[in-house]
């Protein structure tokens, strides 16, 4: 980063740049773009000379919307928090070396808009870096979290849902009541959940998630708590654990690996236990789209056999 913006960084901030540029060996690039849909974006690129990056030197960019650096948010009273969210996600992923969805079979790679966030593996990805970076960023601001509000559980039909939409429904739900149980302070917003979660039949599911993401999210081990967000995140949204790559970066490397098949995760609440027996071939889910049930752009398949304890 250069100087004259690294000298208007707080200095909590500051640190943080340099301990990121240390472990991945590079700077990061901060660019001004007002038309940006959020306050801020980062990206990082482990990529190799064919790409124009050198192997030991991934590209990082950091672009905020504007005007200044500190930008106001509607879910942040500090106006360095979204900045610094930004920069805790490059810090996960060089300092921390948590490894990140690359793909997962049948579902869009990527968000587009804010409205299929959902419903592709960039938004599974985001969900326990979020939970990590949104109980950083309270402890550092003391701001209450707010990522779900009343609204968001208003006008929710009740079962049985048409089949082509039970899954759309399914996935929505449980997102926001992630988002709701873990990332909301507000108590009437909470218990609005609890009703509209036991009305369709999605709540005992919910809480045991959310149980789970709660106590990876503080675990020492984030590496392994990150496989196990996404494992316990595959058997409530029945995807396939198979149909499931990690890229695990690295100066010089992109390895893509499939879900750990047995791992254990410390928690406070002692060791969490993640196993399963792989049924399906990786290459064989992406030629065969009939292990995988295609509606309105989610996966939905039955998973058995996988384990939490």
């Amino acid at each position: 980063m250069v100087a004259a913006i690294l000298s208007q960084l707080p200095p909590r901030l500051q640190t943080l740049v340099r301990e990121i540029e240390t472990a991945a060996g590079s700077e990061i690039d901060v660019q001004r773009k007002p038309d940006l849909e959020f306050g801020a974006v980062a990206n990082i690129i482990w990529g190799d000379e064919r790409n124009g990056y050198f192997p030991n030197a991934p590209k990082m960019l950091v672009w905020y919307r504007g005007p200044g650096l500190a930008e106001a948010d509607i879910n942040y009273q500090d106006p360095w928090a979204v900045l610094s969210h930004e920069l805790l996600h490059l810090w996960r992923y060089t300092v921390l070396k948590v490894p990140a969805v690359l793909a997962i079979v049948g579902i869009p790679q990527e968000i587009t808009t804010e409205s299929t966030r959902t419903f592709c593996s960039g938004g599974i990805e985001e969900i326990p870096e979020h939970l990590w970076i949104e109980r950083q960023l309270q402890a550092w601001y003391g701001y209450p979290l707010r990522h779900s509000i009343l609204a968001s559980w208003d006008s929710v039909p009740t079962p049985p849902w048409l089949v082509d939409r039970a899954n759309l429904y399914r996935w929505k739900l449980q997102f926001e009541w992630i988002k709701t149980e873990l990332l909301t302070d507000d108590a009437t917003t909470k218990q609005r959940a609890v009703a509209v979660m036991a009305r369709v039949g999605l709540l005992e599911s919910a809480r045991t998630l959310t149980s789970i993401l709660g106590l990876l999210a503080d675990s020492p081990d984030q590496i392994g708590a990150k496989y196990g967000s996404i494992f316990a995140l595959c058997m409530v949204l029945r995807i396939p654990l198979e149909a499931v790559r990690f890229l695990n970066r690295g100066p010089g490397s992109e390895t893509h690996v499939p879900m750990p098949s047995n791992f254990v995760v410390p928690t406070a609440a002692g060791e969490v236990r993640f196993s399963y027996t792989p049924r399906w071939d990786y290459n064989t889910l992406i030629g065969n789209m009939n292990a995988v049930l295609m509606a309105e752009g989610q996966a939905f398949c039955l998973l058995t056999g996988a384990k939490i304890c």
